[in-house]
C-alpha cells in the first residue's frame, strides 16, 4: 500500500475537484474565462514531481499547519520513556493537582496572545499542547523576558510551572523552560545499561540488540546486566559505544520488554 504525504493528498483532492468542475462546465455548455470550451480534449493532466522524503519534523509540522492536528504521530512520542523516568506530568494530570503546586510538564506551544502589563512590560498567554490535551500557560513579564528565546511554537519543550486554579479553570504559570532536545542529549553523559533476565537471552535477541546499537554510534559505553533466578547479577561490557537518545531507549525497550528486570538505565 502506497503512503502519501499530506501535500500529495491535498494535490490529489485538488485534481479531483478540478476534474469535477470541468465536467460540470462541459455539461452546462459554459466556457472558462479564457475560452477553451471548444477543445476536443477536455482532460486535465497533473504530474506529481519526485521529491526527497520529508523528515519526521517536517511531516508532522505540515500536518498540523494544514489540518490543525497531527495524523501520523506526535512530536512528543519519541520522548515518552524519558519523560516517564523524570515523572513529568501530562496536561491531563495537571487538573488533579492542588493550587500553587510546582510541577513539571512537557508540550509544544501551538498558540500565543501577546499582552502588556499596566507598566508596559511584555508578557504572554500561550496555548500548550501535549498528547493528552491543552492548557493555558501564563508567562508573566519576568519569566517572559528571561525565557522568550526558548518559547518557540512547534518546539518540544520541558516546563517547570506552578498550578493556578481559578474560577474559569486551571492554568499554569511559567517558572522555567528548556528544549527537550537538550534533555535527550544529556542522557548520553554516563553509561548505557541494558538489564536482561538470563531466561530471556537468546542468540536472536542479542543479534537484534547488536544491530540496533550499531546504528547509533557514539561516546557512551554499553553494559549488559544479566539477572539470574537466584538473584545474582553478571555485568558484561559491550565493545559497542552509542549515542543515547529517546529513540534508542524506546527501541531497546521494545526489543527487551518492559518488565521490572528488563529496563534500560
Amino acid at each position: 500500500m502506497r503512503t502519501l504525504t499530506v501535500f500529495q493528498i491535498a494535490s490529489f483532492c485538488y485534481s479531483q475537484k478540478a476534474v469535477q468542475r470541468a465536467a460540470r462546465a462541459k455539461e452546462s455548455g459554459q466556457h472558462g474565462l479564457f475560452g477553451g470550451g471548444s477543445s476536443t480534449d477536455s482532460r486535465i493532466h497533473f504530474t506529481l514531481r519526485d521529491a526527497p522524503s520529508w523528515s519526521e519534523e517536517e511531516r508532522l509540522g505540515s500536518e498540523y499547519a494544514m489540518l490543525g492536528f497531527y495524523v501520523s504521530g506526535h512530536p512528543l512520542e519519541k520522548y515518552v520513556s524519558r519523560l516517564k523516568e523524570l515523572n513529568v506530568l501530562t496536561l491531563e494530570q495537571v487538573e488533579s493537582q492542588r493550587n500553587g503546586k510546582e510541577v513539571t510538564v512537557a508540550g509544544l506551544i501551538v498558540g500565543s496572545r501577546p499582552m502588556r502589563s499596566k507598566r508596559g512590560a511584555q508578557w504572554a498567554i500561550f496555548t500548550l499542547q501535549d498528547m493528552t490535551g491543552v492548557q493555558e500557560l501564563l508567562a508573566f513579564p519576568e519569566s517572559f523576558a528571561r525565557l522568550s528565546p526558548v518559547l518557540k511554537p512547534g518546539t518540544p519543550l520541558l516546563f517547570k510551572v506552578k498550578v493556578q486554579i481559578e474560577e474559569a479553570g486551571t492554568r499554569l504559570s511559567l517558572q522555567e523552560a528548556r528544549k527537550l532536545e537538550a534533555l535527550a542529549q544529556s542522557v548520553a553523559l554516563a553509561e548505557f545499561r541494558v538489564r536482561l533476565s538470563m531466561s530471556q537471552v537468546t542468540d536472536a535477541l542479542m543479534d537484534r540488540l547488536e544491530e540496533l546499537l550499531s546504528k547509533s554510534p557514539g561516546p557512551t559505553p554499553v553494559f549488559f546486566e544479566l539477572h539470574s533466578p537466584d538473584s545474582t547479577v553478571a555485568t558484561i561490557q559491550s565493545q559497542q559505544r552509542v549515542r543515547v537518545s529517546p529513540e534508542l531507549i524506546e527501541s531497546v525497550r521494545q526489543i527487551c520488554g518492559q518488565g521490572p528486570d528488563q529496563m534500560v538505565a
